[in-house]
């Protein structure tokens, strides 16, 4: 015999041709691509979030810190916290109180009043920041909270002279 029949070559060719792989690494990479660009863009958006809300933190913390050691005034006290973070932030006026520590719980009272405990009253400052967060995905976002963008707030409670 010379040679193979015809319908030994074609079938030849189409058992080779199912067997031609060089478009399916392409066509894969093309369907798993979408997915990778979302979740690789979701954990940056998540870890921008986490890092304005520790600046947020920061800013308050640098707040409470200033009434700690040089007194409470109120300007003086919110420029503190403005200027302790690059991230714009909003700070409410800060607010400054008496209070008594009940088993870690703080309750209010006159300035000059004698606790439970014996002692005076402590002075505390409360400084509050707040920023807006506008994520990459914000229509996930929207979809997920239905708002486009997030609002963060901390409050920092501390001891005051």
């Amino acid at each position: 015999m010379a040679g193979r029949s015809h319908r030994a070559r074609a079938a030849g060719r189409l058992v080779a041709a199912g067997r031609d792989e060089g478009g399916l690494a392409l066509v894969e990479f093309a369907l798993v691509l979408p997915f990778f660009v979302a979740t690789f863009l979701s954990v940056i958006d998540v870890g921008m979030a986490l890092f304005t809300r520790a600046q947020l933190q920061t800013a308050a913390q640098a707040g409470a810190d200033y009434a700690a050691v040089r007194g409470f005034d109120s300007a003086k006290v919110s420029a503190a916290a403005s200027g302790a973070t690059s991230t714009p932030v909003t700070v409410p006026t800060p607010v400054s109180y008496y209070a008594c520590d009940v088993s870690g719980t703080l309750t209010t009272v006159d300035a000059g009043t004698t606790c439970t405990s014996g002692q005076t009253a402590g002075r505390y400052a409360s400084v509050t920041v707040n920023a807006t967060y506008n994520p990459f995905l914000s229509t996930v976002w929207k979809t997920m909270t239905g708002s486009d963008h997030v609002a963060l707030s901390i409050t920092v409670i501390g001891p005051t002279s």
